[in-house]
């Protein structure tokens, strides 16, 4: 029984030097903060648990400190069949002994209940703790229980589960291509810092769009070159299916932009400067990469709140600022890292 194994597991004080057979069939990844057990010492416990064992199992295993305790997510892949769990204990020593149970499950159940060293547990009675109070720590386990035949299919991941991360959060540094709010299209910069959950985040958006050229006399070769830099905040709600998510964002953005006079036809060239602000809507979709990396791909709507005017001296014509802005952006977004189950 897991049970049982897990007993054994937690009874198990100072791990020995030797490794039991069964550790050579596990490809094990494991990063954990430091004093906490490291991979060997896993492998270790797992070989005390099944001794011999002609399955293979690849784990991936990453423990991190939290406030209040240590939080872990492990991916399994057994017999063709990955799952994924995330376990929180108050001590990493606790924690990863569960880990390394859950392995040793992946590999061989059976074992587990009636290997040595589970075998050398005296079954409990009525002198004995309670298995669960032979845990030292608050353990949290997600889908996981006793695994028997009518509760085998609890231990598969839901795949609309809600993540329990807290706050998290990252930049985004993008480029683009817009059109419509200046003289002509051009290309632009983007730099967003956010926090927020997965469900919503919060950015301050910063924004550079490169010069652009107006003609205000046709007759006369005098022009102007303009150049927009903004900065703003987005609201963005997200959903997210597995390694992605759809943010549908809102906000405002403010800014100036600045006008230069170019022309032979111009005695005095100047340069001036207006105010600009806009609404903004932006739907978009971010895809993960890595734990911690992700490309981002936005399509921005932009209304003009406030169109600043520019003129040269004697043109027969004025610049105004467009009515709004049509603008496809992409980039690389870097973030707190993600675990598998994480978005969703």
């Amino acid at each position: 029984m897991l049970v049982l194994g897990l007993v054994a597991a937690m009874t198990l004080g100072s791990v020995p030097a030797e490794v039991g057979a069964a550790s050579d069939a596990i490809e094990l990844r494991w990063a954990a903060p430091e004093g906490c057990p490291e991979a060997e010492q896993a492998r270790v416990l797992v070989g005390r648990l099944v001794p011999s064992t002609d399955a293979r199992v690849r784990a991936v295993v990453i423990i991190d400190a939290v406030a209040g305790g240590f939080v872990g997510t492990l991916e399994l892949h057994a017999k063709g069949s990955p799952t994924a769990r995330r376990l929180e204990a108050e001590d990493c020593l606790v924690l990863a002994r569960a880990m390394a149970v859950v392995i040793a499950v992946g590999l061989d159940p059976v074992a587990v209940a009636h290997g040595g060293d589970a075998a050398s547990v005296p079954e409990p009675e009525a002198s004995v703790p309670e298995p669960e109070a032979a845990v030292p720590e608050p353990l949290e386990i997600d889908g996981v229980g006793d695994v028997g035949p009518s509760r085998a299919s609890a231990s598969e991941p839901s795949p609309r589960a809600v993540p329990r991360g807290g706050l998290e959060g990252g930049v985004r540094i993008g480029a683009g291509v817009g059109g419509l709010l200046l003289p002509a299209a051009g290309v632009g910069l983007s730099l967003a810092p956010f926090i927020g959950t997965a469900r919503v985040h919060v950015r301050a958006v910063a924004q550079y769009w490169a010069p652009q050229t107006v003609a205000f006399d046709p007759l006369r070769d005098a022009g102007g070159e303009l150049q927009l830099v903004t900065g703003g905040v987005r609201v963005c709600p997200q959903l997210a299916w597995g390694h992605v998510r759809v943010p549908l964002c809102a906000g405002a953005d403010a800014g100036t932009i600045f006008g230069r006079g170019i022309g032979r036809d111009l005695t005095a060239p100047r340069s001036s400067r207006g105010p600009w602000v806009g609404a903004v809507l932006e739907p978009g979709v971010t895809v993960d990469v890595t734990s911690r990396v992700s490309l981002w791909l936005a399509l921005e709507g932009v209304v003009s709140l406030y169109r600043p005017v520019f003129a040269v001296d004697g043109a027969q014509q004025a610049w105004t600022a467009g009515a709004g802005a049509l603008r496809g952006l992409l980039g690389v977004q870097v973030h707190a890292r993600r675990d598998r189950q994480q978005n969703r």
